[in-house]
């Protein structure tokens, strides 16, 4: 009896780490107020005896059960809280301020952009059914993917394009840490701009699948960059990422998801590698150029393979 009721003990006070199972806390409680009233039984012995049955043919099973649902469901809870941590750092869309888990939130990067292209999807759906031409579309797709960014990855690609751009390579870092944006920093960004609406304007076929994947791409990319390369910086906005980040879990699972959604189809499989290979090409070349990555290149690693990744599938397509 007394390791059943410790039993019950650690799993109400794991219960209560998480403010949303009160239903799970308040059960348990009442389960051990029951049970302590049931520890020194009085009475008859026929009612000793009816305790002691019911203890022992129902009670451990269901706190045994009860257990594992509630293990089962804080492992539910803190993923979920995972995930909205990494909507809300790497997008503007309102996530409940009480909810949200910034621990590692890189392994939900590519999940992130999987969100953000379908929402891009059903936007092109919607403005073609109103009869908006190509272009005009793509420039709205465009401006409400920068938008719901909150264009933090277009500051990534400003900030490396006036750090590469200087040629003393211990000033780099220091002119990436500025927040004034040079000439380079407006010409990469307005590069990374119009080669989006231009590929997305030529898209016709497998438009769709390219609005999803170039987003997933573009994050596996900085997910891989994580994983591979070092961090130039103590402390900045991308350090915590790397500390958290846990080989092979958090970089690998959306590739099998893909291969698997896409595999059988040609276009498919030539996408697929094609993504592969810009997204770890990309954290390559900056990783050559800087000797590791920060949060800034981060950011650029995303846009840059969204952008080639688009400009690839009008050649296939």
């Amino acid at each position: 009896f007394n390791k059943s009721f410790r039993i019950l003990l650690s799993y109400r006070a794991i219960a209560r780490n998480f403010s949303y199972n009160i239903t799970i806390t308040v059960l348990c409680r009442i389960i051990i107020g029951v049970l302590r009233c049931f520890e020194n039984p009085t009475g008859s012995s026929i009612q000793n005896y009816v305790i002691l049955h019911l203890y022992e043919k129902r009670c451990s099973t269901r706190i045994e059960l009860l257990g594992r649902f509630i293990t089962i469901f804080n492992f539910i809870c803190q993923e979920i809280r995972s995930f909205l941590g990494a909507i809300a750092f790497y997008t503007i869309i309102p996530v409940p301020i009480a909810w949200p888990d910034f621990g590692r939130i890189a392994r939900w990067i590519p999940l992130v952009g999987l969100f953000l292209g379908l929402i891009l999807v059903l936007l092109d759906i919607t403005l073609a059914g109103l009869g908006l031409p190509p272009l005009t579309r793509a420039v709205v797709l465009v401006g409400v993917w920068v938008y719901l960014t909150g264009g933090l990855h277009l500051d990534g690609v400003s900030d490396t394009a006036d750090g590469l751009a200087v040629t003393d390579p211990q000033r780099r870092l220091a002119v990436m840490a500025d927040s004034v944006t040079g000439a380079f920093g407006v010409m990469a960004v307005t590069m990374v701009l119009l080669l989006k609406i231009a590929a997305l304007t030529d898209l016709s076929d497998n438009r769709a699948l390219a609005l999803i994947l170039a987003p997933i791409w573009g994050r596996w990319g900085q997910v891989m960059a994580i994983a591979l390369y070092p961090y130039l910086k103590p402390t900045g906005k991308g350090a915590f990422h790397k500390v958290a980040f846990c080989l092979p879990w958090d970089c690998g699972g959306i590739i099998w998801g893909l291969i698997a959604l896409f595999g059988g189809l040609r276009w498919g499989i030539i996408a697929i590698s094609a993504g592969i290979a810009l997204a770890l090409l990309t954290g390559y070349w900056l990783y050559r150029r800087l000797r590791g990555h920060t949060g800034d290149t981060y950011g650029a690693v995303v846009e840059w393979t969204e952008a080639l990744f688009l400009v690839f599938l009008t050649i296939i397509s």
